[in-house]
């Protein structure tokens, strides 16, 4: 079966963790990015930025595996939810 799959293109892989955005997210997200894409280095000089922090609350039961092909690694069938979504 592997070398049947991998001549059609497709590989086993751990699947990458992410937190998954809500539809109302990604409209949001891409508003403001419409919105912004025209700022300047200067624009940008003035931003307050701050960075987030992780906190891991369990550990994943193993690895979860994902068939897919190059390229399709952040394809939402191929990532494992992370486990703060789970908690909400």
């Amino acid at each position: 079966m592997r070398r049947i799959f991998g001549s059609h293109g497709y590989y086993r892989r751990i699947a990458r963790v992410k937190t998954f955005l809500s539809s109302l997210a990604k409209v949001k997200r891409k508003d403001w990015g419409e919105r912004y894409c025209d700022w300047t280095r200067e624009d940008w000089h003035d931003v307050i930025k701050s960075d987030e922090c992780a906190l891991s609350v369990g550990q994943v039961p193993g690895n979860v595996w994902v068939t897919r092909r190059p390229g399709e690694e952040f394809l939402e069938d191929c990532l494992y939810q992370s486990l703060t979504d789970l908690v909400r």
